[in-house]
Parts: structure tokens; C-alpha cells; sequence
């Protein structure tokens, strides 16, 4: 062998040594690499959700703006990864007798049902009773030419051009017959238009295909498999307390929440928050539909313009799509005198924000705070 390469049983030794403390630095400064990944990735969850002394944030925060927006209940559910941040009441279900609002308070959802109505629909489109492109003649008879042409689709996405303003006087079939007097508001499939007539009559287009009631439809795959058990047409008997609705004046409605005979498919239920969190946690977890059904859900969106907005519409099947920082979040509110409702879900984030109230308008502004808040931002 060549000197070059000869060592004496010393060397040998020492070169043993700095071997292993070489492979030894090593290993230590991967770990230290990996760790600071793992903080970094931690860190960046952290970001997302603003969690320092959060709960008290957000009671603070809900306190002072039901005081100064004089709502007479709210309540309110945040949860962030399977894990309640906070689950609370304020003010009262009946200010006349001072019964104050709790978790499982009932109030009604007004156009959240809608959001019921998509994820039926889809459930139906997953098991081939239903076609995106049907037309609306195979569900109804006797329509108007304009309205036989109507597919499913263009009506859960708000682009038929159905009116958006009817005749409430009437049952929601009476609605349908009555609007088809009228020529459709814009070419079907070219512009965004809310309307609650649509999703009344997909509430029809669900009963024809599935052979059900749509209460009977939902109570079958949606509200007894998520244990919603205080979810309910408004006008039903509840086994918890139910709020009274209040006019812009605090007093309570004469005529209480709006018949669900009129109302049907477009915002006939009522619920508590307790339900409410459970029907969002069932959707996070994909509990009902294909990954096709919630990739419809909550992604595909028709790519026309929302007029009002001049830029493309991005709701259908009951829920308004948005990323912030990113982050998918669907999102809905529903408004009738006496009811203000919002939800919204980041479905790859795990993160749920329910709210209620007994009074329309601003509680919908405490719940969209209540957002800011959780995420740390302020507009």
C-alpha cells in the first residue's frame, strides 16, 4: 500500500473520533432543521387564528356591540379544530320576561336553509336522481316555455333569471305559477341575480326526485345522521326554549317568523347554535357528499357577473366562496324581520363561527367582527 494512505493505530483512533463527532453535528443540525420547520408550520396556524387570549376578546367585543347596536339576543359558537374557543349567549330570548339566551336557544335560520337546500341537492346529484343540466320541465308540469328551459344548475347558482321580487300573498307554489306571468328578468345562464323563488323551486325539484317531502328528505340524510335535533321548520314545536323575534323597535312580532308554507326551501328552518356547529362540523369532515359533491359545493361557481357587484358571482348551492390569505371560506347570512343568522366555515382549516339573533340586521356586522377577530385582523 502507498505511505500516503498508512496510519499508525493512534491516527486511526482520532480519525474514528472525528468521524463520529462529524455525523453527530450533522444529525443534530437536521433536527434542528426539521424542528424549526415543524415551529415554522405551527407558527403559521397560529397566524391564521389569532389565539392569545382569544375567548376574551371575542366576549368583550360581542358584549359591547349587543349593547350598542340594541340587540335583544345573540348567541354564538367559535370552534377551531374540533375545540370550542367559545360557546355563548347574550341578552335575551323574551325581554319582557328577562329569558336570557343560552347556546341551545332557537332562533330562526331564514336563508341559511338554503345552504340546506344545495347540500340536498348535491346529495341527489351524487346518487343520479338528479342532473346538474336537467331541465326544469322534468321535475314540473304545466311550466311556461321560458321556464322549461331553466336547468337545475342556473337555478341553484342564482343565473335563471328568475324574478327576484314575488308576490309573497301566496303558498310557494302559488309564487311559481304566479312569476311565470311575467317574461324571466335576464337570459338564463348569463347574469347573477338573488333570488328566493330559485330555491323555492328547488325545494320542489328535490321532493320530485327523491319521493319525499323536502323536511322528510333532510330529516333522512341530513339532520338525524348529524344529530340535529332542534332543527326544524320555524313553525314546529322544539324541545329548547325558542326566541322571540323582535322588530327594528324591540317589539316582538305579531305575526312571528315568516310561514314556512311561503318561506319552504329558501328559509323555512330554525335551529340553536348547538345544532348549527354540528351540521358545520359534518360538512368539515365530508360526512354526506362525493369529493365531487363538495368541490360543487363549495369551489365551482357558473362564471357569470353578479350585476350588483360588476364581477363575477361567487355563490351557488347556498354559499357565497371567497380565500382569504389563501384560506377557503364559505359563508352565509339570512335576514327576515325578526331573524339574523350568519355561518361561516374555513373547510380546510377546521375553523366554524356560528351566530343568532332574535333581531334583524346588525348582528350580522357582530358576527362578521367576531371573524376579524378570530383571524387578528380589523377593516
Amino acid at each position: 500500500m502507498n505511505a500516503m494512505f498508512r496510519f499508525s493505530g493512534l491516527q486511526r483512533t482520532l480519525l474514528c473520533v472525528l468521524f463520529i463527532v462529524f455525523v453527530g453535528f450533522s444529525t443534530s443540525v437536521i433536527a434542528q432543521k426539521k424542528d424549526k420547520g415543524k415551529e415554522k408550520g405551527k407558527s403559521k396556524d397560529r397566524e391564521f387564528v389569532s389565539a392569545d387570549n382569544l375567548k376574551q376578546r371575542i366576549d368583550h367585543l360581542v358584549q359591547a356591540k349587543v349593547k350598542e347596536f340594541g340587540i335583544p339576543g345573540y348567541s354564538l359558537t367559535v370552534m377551531y379544530k374540533g375545540e370550542k374557543i367559545i360557546e355563548k349567549g347574550y341578552g335575551f330570548a323574551d325581554l319582557e320576561n328577562k329569558i336570557p339566551v343560552t347556546p341551545q336557544t332557537v332562533f330562526g335560520l331564514a336563508s341559511i336553509t338554503k345552504t340546506f337546500t344545495g347540500l340536498a341537492l348535491l346529495k341527489l346529484v351524487d346518487d343520479r336522481k338528479v342532473n346538474l343540466n336537467d331541465p326544469l320541465s322534468k321535475y314540473y308540469e304545466g311550466l311556461s316555455p321560458a321556464y322549461q328551459k331553466i336547468t337545475i344548475l342556473q337555478l341553484a347558482s342564482m343565473t335563471a333569471g328568475v324574478p327576484a321580487h314575488v308576490n309573497e300573498d301566496v303558498d310557494w307554489k302559488g309564487q311559481i305559477k304566479n312569476a311565470q306571468e311575467s317574461p324571466l328578468e335576464s337570459k338564463p345562464g348569463t347574469q347573477y341575480a338573488y333570488s328566493n323563488l330559485s330555491y323555492r323551486i328547488l325545494g320542489g325539484v328535490i321532493e320530485k326526485a327523491s319521493g319525499q317531502t323536502y323536511i322528510e328528505y333532510l330529516q333522512k340524510y341530513i339532520l338525524t345522521p348529524f344529530g340535529m335535533t332542534n332543527t326544524k321548520p320555524s313553525d314546529q314545536a322544539f324541545s329548547s326554549p325558542v326566541a322571540i323575534p323582535y322588530n327594528d323597535n324591540l317589539k316582538p312580532l305579531k305575526e312571528g317568523l315568516k310561514s314556512p308554507s311561503i318561506n319552504f326551501a329558501a328559509g323555512m328552518l330554525a335551529s340553536n347554535t348547538v345544532d348549527m356547529v354540528k351540521y358545520a362540523q359534518a360538512l368539515v369532515h365530508r360526512k354526506l357528499l362525493t369529493p365531487q359533491g363538495y368541490e360543487s359545493l363549495w369551489k365551482e361557481r357558473p362564471g357569470v357577473v353578479n350585476v350588483k357587484k360588476d364581477k363575477e358571482s361567487a355563490w351557488a348551492f347556498g354559499w357565497g366562496s371567497a380565500l382569504v390569505n389563501k384560506h377557503l371560506k364559505v359563508g352565509m347570512n339570512g335576514g327576515l324581520p325578526g331573524v339574523a343568522s350568519s355561518i361561516f366555515i374555513f373547510p380546510d382549516d377546521d375553523l366554524i363561527i356560528v351566530g343568532l339573533s332574535n333581531k334583524n340586521g346588525e348582528a350580522h356586522e357582530v358576527s362578521k367582527l367576531v371573524l376579524d377577530e378570530v383571524l387578528g385582523r380589523s377593516e
